[in-house]
């Protein structure tokens, strides 16, 4: 098993034009979470990808068309 893990500080929070979906990268680019598909890396910490939903969950704009 690998025990890689990946800094908080290396991980880079990039949300979409409309505020609607998150994708996190690391330092070199790669992806570890992406919300429209539910991506989420292995190498990610179970404490990493809570305070990630978190903050998804209560920033994501939500938008209602009538």
């Amino acid at each position: 098993m690998n025990n890689e893990k990946i800094s908080d500080l290396d991980l880079e929070l990039v949300w979409s034009r409309t505020k609607e979906h998150l994708k996190v990268y690391d330092r070199q680019g790669t992806l570890m979470f992406n919300s429209v598909t539910g991506f989420i890396h292995p190498l990610l910490s179970d404490r990493q990808v809570k305070w990630i939903l978190e903050d998804y969950e209560a920033k994501r704009r939500i938008y209602v068309f009538a």
